[in-house]
């Protein structure tokens, strides 16, 4: 039984890296002011039990954008705290590159902290472990809000500083209830190795939700409760409680 345990603790921990790929850029869009304040903010469940929520805000313009993020889990087994998630990211863009990364992770018992920086050989990364550098002129991250992030061979995970190869499949319409209402949103699905990341965006183009799979065939399901309006510059859209 405590093999098992450690077992399904290890696989949610993989799932919840999965679903944190936690990357910070967003859009370069024709309706982009001067300068923006772009907020995110989900309630996430493990099937239908709320277990915390994540939150990503994203403010600048085209030429400069400062991202970050926090979230917060914890999975309960009775009167127990069977596993908990911690992670903060902040980072810096120059257009549609990453320029600075720093990032700090509690995953149950396993901590994490990234430091990445962009140098004129490549992007330089600097974990617990080791230092890499990555051979490219721009690095990008898992921009979820950004569709475009579905065009990128790999992506930088916030994490663990990881280069991630991804492959997105062709898109389909799906009804999805956002915020109380029923609306027809564009879903896309990443192919990682490690398994699928569900992304849902609205008619706008606008990100509203994101599902990824958990051990036991449980699925950790992001549910909004602040998004951007359409595009930048509309203002917020907030849940009814």
């Amino acid at each position: 039984m405590a093999d098992t345990a450690r077992r399904n603790r290890a696989g949610l921990s993989s799932a919840v890296i999965l679903a944190i790929m936690a990357a910070q850029a967003a859009p370069a869009t024709e309706s982009m002011r001067a300068s923006e304040d772009r907020q995110w903010e989900f309630r996430v469940y493990l099937d239908e039990k709320e277990v915390g929520y994540h939150h990503f805000r994203v403010q600048g313009d085209a030429q400069e954008r400062r991202v970050g993020v926090d979230a917060s889990f914890d999975v309960k087994i009775l009167f127990f705290n069977a596993f908990s998630y911690r992670h903060t990211t902040q980072e810096l863009w120059f257009g549609d590159c990453l320029q600075d990364l720093n990032s700090s992770t509690r995953a149950g018992k396993k901590s994490y902290a990234v430091k990445g920086t962009a140098e004129t050989t490549g992007f330089q990364v600097a974990t617990q472990a080791d230092t890499t550098s990555i051979p490219k002129d721009c690095v990008r991250s898992f921009a979820y809000w950004d569709k475009r992030l579905l065009d990128m061979p790999s992506l930088l995970n916030a994490q663990t500083g990881q280069l991630v190869d991804v492959q997105a499949q062709p898109p389909r319409q799906e009804e999805i209830q956002v915020m109380g209402e029923t609306i027809l949103a564009e879903r896309h699905d990443l192919k990682l190795e490690k398994g699928v990341i569900s992304l849902w965006y609205d008619p706008a183009g606008v990100w509203v939700g994101l599902q990824a799979p958990a051990p036991g065939g449980r699925i950790l399901d992001y549910r909004p409760e602040k998004l951007p309006m359409t595009g930048f510059g509309g203002g917020d859209r907030v849940a009814s409680r």
